[in-house]
């Protein structure tokens, strides 16, 4: 979700949170399949030698730009399992797998004829949940206003619970309806307009409008990781970019502040973007929120190359409220990885820090 934040122009690309449709065009099938459609033998391992023979690095465009004739071959189940097998294999990090994900999710539905009840039942939690997003922006962007949406949103969302109980919902719709508005303040009424359905904490759409904010703050395309060469449609404070939360109403705030996050992210000057986190001009909720966020890409940046997180040196000077919110971040890098069957060394990772904040680490894992 992380890995390509920081680029040649030293802007940000964004995944998660993540995370997570411009160019679904790339990705349209063309034409609808019915759900008995016979799919043509599909190896995954043969596929992925196939296209690490053909690529040299990670194989997030290969994989991207094939993705059409890849899921004409292996249908949605195989799509996903390609993915997710090459995220696993290391051959692509978890931001370029969460975007993948979410392309698949948005041709998903599309696969479906705009069904949603054959797909609930794919692993959306891969690569935190982006499946699932991809396939709620899509009920979104399907329809000529996005109000339309609800019911099938809450429909959507009451299936998926039967198979994954407790998964959280609406993140992608929020995506997706930012996408069609640029306008936060309207995006959010979607969100509200989701009150009284399965998911009563509305808070991760709310995130999801937040991301796609930040998204076109920096000029890209939250979907495929490409620079979006046109002037930015959103206004932000480019020196103290989570002063722009506040003019929200206070239940948006937290959100907001998580996810315009990615905007104090200074790549690999740590040190210095837990310093921004810190800035005096920021409410203690939004230093804290910050601190948690950044230790999340952090943490899942490190992970994609190493075993455990050493915890960055700042860590040891801060007090104790942020260091629990540094632990509570890199756990972020680590369940995402988890979900994906990958394991990764908690316990090492807890002893990188000063043994007052030990227990309380791996406490925090059990």
């Amino acid at each position: 979700m992380f890995r390509k934040f920081l680029t040649k122009n030293n802007l940000i690309i964004f995944l998660c949170l993540i995370i997570f449709s411009t160019l679904l065009a790339i990705f349209a099938l063309s034409s609808r399949h019915p759900k008995s459609a016979p799919i043509q033998a599909f190896n995954v391992d043969q596929e992925l030698s196939t296209l690490s023979k053909q690529n040299t690095g990670d194989l997030f465009k290969p994989i991207r730009d094939n993705l059409k004739e890849l899921m004409k071959r292996g249908g949605i189940d195989g799509s996903i399992q390609l993915t997710d097998k090459a995220f696993v294999a290391g051959l692509i990090p978890l931001d370029e797998c969460h975007s993948l994900m979410h392309l698949i999710g948005h041709a998903a539905y599309e696969y479906s004829n705009e069904d949603f009840h054959p797909i609930v039942s794919k692993d959306s939690n891969k690569c935190v949940a982006s499946f699932q997003h991809g396939v709620e922006a899509q009920i979104v962007e399907s329809k000529v206003n996005i109000m339309q949406a609800v019911p099938e949103l809450k429909d959507y969302c009451a299936a998926l619970r039967q198979v994954l109980p407790g998964i959280t919902c609406y993140h992608g719709a929020g995506h997706g309806t930012m996408r069609i508005t640029h306008v936060a303040a309207k995006s959010l009424q979607l969100c509200d307009a989701l009150a009284g359905g399965p998911e009563t904490d509305l808070s991760d759409c709310y995130r999801g409008v937040f991301s796609e904010y930040g998204n076109m703050a920096l000029n890209y395309d939250g979907d495929t990781g490409e620079y979006i060469p046109t002037p930015s449609t959103v206004t932000y404070d480019s020196k103290h970019p989570l002063l722009t939360c506040q003019t929200y109403a206070a239940k948006y705030q937290d959100a907001c502040y998580s996810q315009l996050t990615k905007i104090v992210y200074q790549g690999s000057d740590i040190e210095g973007t837990y310093k921004n986190c810190q800035d005096p001009k920021y409410t203690r909720s939004a230093q804290l929120t910050c601190t948690r966020i950044i230790s999340g890409i952090y943490s899942e940046q490190t992970l994609y190359k190493n075993d455990f997180v050493a915890a960055p040196k700042i860590i040891s000077t801060m007090s104790k409220d942020f260091r629990d919110v540094y632990v509570s971040g890199i756990k972020l890098g680590f369940l995402s990885y988890s979900t994906s069957g990958v394991r990764k060394d908690w316990q090492k990772s807890c002893n990188q820090l000063q043994v007052s904040d030990r227990q309380r680490c791996l406490a925090a894992y059990e």
